[in-house]
């Protein structure tokens, strides 16, 4: 008889997907790789079925991987919500929380959150501090403050709260006359979209299943803008490397098509930074995770197209 479905193993599963490696799911989860490969394969003996194709490559997920995530994302979502909201009724929160965010804060994050956060806590006021600079924490007596990009090493707690996946994209014409790579080394020999350079060559760090790999690229077109980058890849230029929401119409169009499936670079994203070396404030955490999950429940929407920027 067919045991019952683990949680744990189906939300690894989830992750892994949404996440696009094992990798990157551990760290979002803060859960070995290896221990979430396991899970996985628990639940694949458990369903007698393959989810999730693997190579030292890639991973894609089976038909029946793509039934089962299609079907039980939104029940793993709302229990994990449901979750958060729960313990967070168990505890108080109360006083004065003080926000860092860059000055377009509402350009992403919709005013009315902000009135349902507080319907939340009856308790609890905010102060925002709107800048564009890295504001000193301690010194201004920030609680927890929103950061874009990869994040510099510091003393301070991060948690991230949107992922800014770019992709590699080309046009179909480019691939039909230079062909379709499949494997990252054969990036050097196509002509690709770089970041301007003296020698017109760029490093890409590209995240796999398996870890993350370097490959030198070239190409005779550069751009300092990523919107640049997308339309010299829509004129048959070369392969770009791009924010995932800056080329989800074109992809979804055919405009252009993903090259090397499963391969991505970590363009950093949107984090919630704290002071380290005590306890995170409650208000703080709860702001963090709040935040986070309505960017998530946005993913389509205009926080991607400014992450993308």
């Amino acid at each position: 008889m067919t045991r019952l479905i683990d949680y744990n193993e189906l939300a690894s599963f989830i992750s892994v997907i949404e996440s696009g490696s094992y990798a990157e799911a551990s760290r979002a989860l803060g859960v070995p790789a290896n221990t979430l490969s396991r899970r996985v394969q628990s639940l694949e003996s458990a369903l007698g079925v393959r989810l999730i194709h693997r190579s030292t490559r890639q991973m894609a997920m089976t038909p029946a991987g793509r039934l089962l995530f299609d079907h039980c994302k939104d029940a793993t979502d709302k229990m994990a919500s449901a979750s958060r909201m729960l313990a967070a009724k168990t505890q108080s929160a109360a006083g004065t929380l003080r926000i860092a965010a860059p000055v377009d804060f509402f350009d992403f994050f919709n005013a009315a959150w902000l009135d349902e956060f507080l319907g939340y806590y009856q308790d609890l006021r905010l102060e925002l501090l709107l800048s564009d600079r890295n504001v000193n924490l301690i010194g201004d007596r920030i609680d927890v403050a929103l950061r874009r990009g990869n994040l510099v090493s510091s003393g301070l707690v991060a948690k991230r709260l949107a992922t800014n996946h770019h992709l590699l994209v080309a046009s179909p014409v480019y691939l039909g006359t230079r062909g379709r790579p499949t494997a990252i080394e054969q990036l050097a020999d196509h002509a690709c979209v770089i970041t301007p350079t003296a020698d017109g060559r760029n490093l890409w760090r590209l995240h796999t299943a398996y870890g993350i790999e370097e490959v030198v690229v070239q190409g005779r077109v550069g751009a300092d803008n990523r919107q640049a980058m997308r339309n010299a890849a829509l004129g048959a230029l070369g392969i770009a490397l791009v924010p995932e929401a800056l080329v989800r119409a074109d992809l979804a169009a055919g405009r252009l098509q993903r090259v090397l499936h499963g391969v991505h670079h970590d363009g950093g994203g949107l984090h919630a930074v704290f002071v380290g070396g005590g306890p995170i404030p409650l208000a703080a955490s709860l702001f963090a995770t709040f935040v986070g999950d309505k960017l998530r429940a946005d993913h389509a929407g205009t926080v991607q197209q400014l992450l993308a920027a």
